[in-house]
């Protein structure tokens, strides 16, 4: 029963009690605030519903939206003044509605457009009973609409713009009055907001009407719909919510879809392309409510986590994220979390240090044990080859990813052999790339090998030996990731260092600048993703398809950007153009090109933003 709140407090919205022209980052108890059952907010005001039954407000009360009595702004919460029992609140931006326990709707605040329904088209400071209703169950507020549904089923609608349309395309009578929508039945629930109305009937179906410039009626098209048509899509609804140009439905699975406008990402499909029909959000899980703001959009999943996306203006959404959220992100309430891994083929480790394989002819039909001479500590996989440090220190490898031997000395190159040219050596870490190694060495130095180098000498890039050699100028390294392109390493100060083809061309290892506080790096086909240990995902490099997770297919910087809509993740692994990331509940995130299903989605296309993959069965260990 504690509220907290964040993001613009121009007006008092966050009921901060001080004046605070910009905005609050930091999620923070709003004071005073205990025992609250529902919460109701708009543009400028907020309400909240107490458990003992009386509605407090506060923020911009220019038309008396407060129901105080004034049209004072407040900065803290106050009592609306002569309600009581109410067991329901909504609100729009000028005008609220509360309703009571035994059936009866109160309006108070702006009453030019009859939105009040109580005969009159006047300001009302404090709440007026709305006349010639009863035995009402439920309320919505939207715009210069008001609603609600009666315990027969039936919708009742007054003002003078309801669900976007002239009230002379409902009914011909005064709006300042309410009147039956008379063509639906069975109605469970409902949403409203400037624009267009939802309706949830007892039978799980969908309906919507209204302006539908931006496909938020949900009906496959862009024209205007002036009487309630079924949404193809989703059944089994029980729960609806409006924004002015999208909508949301969470279904009895705990499912959420949405549709609609999509420019800032509020319908939560990864990128900014509009849907005329509804399609499910990812990330989410047994959601158990839903809000759809200006351009935004928010759920709670049955566990109590917050999740939001779409416009983070003023960190309206989460704070300290990008400026658009195209995809679902939790707002500051992490739960636990795991690990997670990506590459062309496969190896495993078992409980005795054996290494199981994908790799090679004999590797096709099941995976085949790798004959090492002793247990392995560490494996890697690159496009075409594996490597394992073995526990006497020794490093091998098999397949033709830079294997140093000649294919004369090893004619069965899917065999292993043991890295020349490294004897002596304390290694610590080895990572395959698409045609190169590298190697971490004790004493923090790093060994680089294969058929195609991405090193400069002099001005010239070259093609260098299979043979070891040690990379110049890199101290203190504690791992090092080799991609198709690029290559970086992990500084035992949480910095990092990158090189080669990632749009940029560094000839030697650079400072990747602004990001510290690293813990783990993969490398992609010419970009980088790092792990910070707040559990944010960061990126820098080339990406030509979507791997960057921000929304834009091709996106070239060396500066690192946060990937949006992850959190407490332990674990990322950079395939040559996706990207996977572990969340420390189990969840698994992908990004990129889906080319041979590679997102788990089965879609072949770009995924623009982190999504979540959802397994038709639980894997198997």
């Amino acid at each position: 029963g504690v509220l907290f709140g964040w993001g613009s407090d121009t007006s008092g919205q966050l009921a901060s009690g001080v004046h605070s022209p910009g905005a609050t980052f930091a999620i923070r108890q709003i004071p005073g605030m205990s025992g609250v059952t529902a919460i109701a907010a708009a543009r400028q005001h907020s309400l909240a519903l107490k458990r003992d039954g009386t509605v407090w407000a506060w923020g911009s009360n220019e038309h008396g939206q407060l129901g105080d009595g004034t049209r004072s702004l407040r900065r803290s919460p106050v009592q609306v003044e002569g309600l009581s029992g109410v067991i329901a609140i909504a609100t729009s931006e000028h005008h609220s509605l509360a309703l009571r326990g035994d059936g009866t709707v109160w309006a108070w605040g702006y009453g030019a457009s009859g939105i009040l329904g109580n005969g009159q088209s006047s300001d009302q400071l404090t709440p007026v009973q709305v006349v010639d209703l009863q035995a009402a169950v439920a309320i919505a507020a939207g715009g210069h609409s008001s609603l609600a549904i009666t315990v027969t089923g039936g919708i009742r609608a007054w003002g003078n713009l309801v669900c976007g349309l002239p009230t002379g395309d409902f009914f011909t009578d005064a709006h300042t009055r309410p009147r039956e929508v008379w063509w639906l039945t069975g109605v469970t629930a409902i949403a409203a907001n400037a624009n267009h109305c939802l309706a949830a009937r007892s039978d799980g179906s969908v309906w919507a009407w209204g302006l539908n410039v931006a496909g938020q009626v949900g009906n496959g098209s862009s024209e205007t719909v002036p009487q309630p048509v079924q949404v193809a899509r989703p059944g089994g609804s029980i729960s609806l919510a409006a924004g002015p140009a999208h909508s949301l439905a969470i279904t009895s699975t705990g499912t959420v879809y949405a549709w609609g406008q999509n420019d800032a990402g509020q319908v939560g499909t990864g990128h900014a392309s509009p849907g005329t029909v509804p399609g499910e959000v990812d990330f989410l899980d047994d959601v158990v409510s839903i809000a759809a703001g200006q351009d935004a959009s928010l759920a709670i999943e049955r566990d109590g986590t917050l999740w939001a996306w779409g416009a983070n203006h003023q960190g309206s959404l989460t704070p300290n994220a990008p400026r658009l959220l195209f995809s679902p992100a939790p707002t500051g309430l992490p739960g636990p979390f795991e690990m997670v891994s990506a590459s062309y083929l496969w190896l495993a480790r078992d409980e005795t240090g054996g290494i199981w394989s994908s790799i090679g002819p004999q590797c096709e039909r099941a995976p085949c044990q790798i004959p090492l001479p002793s247990p392995a500590k560490a494996v890697s996989v690159g496009a075409n080859s594996g490597a394992a440090l073995l526990d006497d220190g020794g490093l091998w490898q098999w397949n033709n990813g830079g294997l140093p031997v000649s294919e004369v000395d090893n004619p069965d190159f899917y065999l292993p052999a043991r890295v020349a040219g490294l004897d002596g050596l304390p290694i610590v870490a080895v990572d395959s790339g698409a045609t190169r190694t590298l190697a971490v060495t004790a004493a923090g130095r790093v060994w680089s090998w294969g058929e195609k180098e991405v090193v400069k000498a002099g001005n010239e890039w070259v093609t260098l030996t299979r043979e070891p050699h040690e990379l110049p100028g890199l101290l203190d390294v504690v791992a090092a990731s080799a991609g198709g392109q690029t290559d970086a390493v992990l500084h035992a100060d949480g910095t990092a260092s990158s090189w080669g083809l990632d749009g940029f061309n560094h000839a030697q290892p650079t400072r990747v600048p602004g990001l510290s506080g690293i813990t783990a790096l993969s490398s992609g086909g010419a970009f980088h993703l790092a792990l910070r240990n707040d559990g944010t995902v960061w990126v820098w490099g080339h990406t030509q398809h979507g791997e960057s997770g921000t929304g834009e297919t091709v996106r070239q910087g060396h500066i690192p950007i946060q990937v949006p809509g992850l959190a407490d993740i332990v674990a990322i692994s950079a395939g040559f153009r996706h990207c996977l990331a572990l969340a420390r509940g189990g969840r698994i995130y992908s990004w990129g090109d889906d080319a041979e299903g590679k997102l788990g989605r089965a879609t072949g296309a770009y995924q623009l933003a982190p999504t979540r993959i959802r397994f038709q069965q639980p894997p198997v260990p």
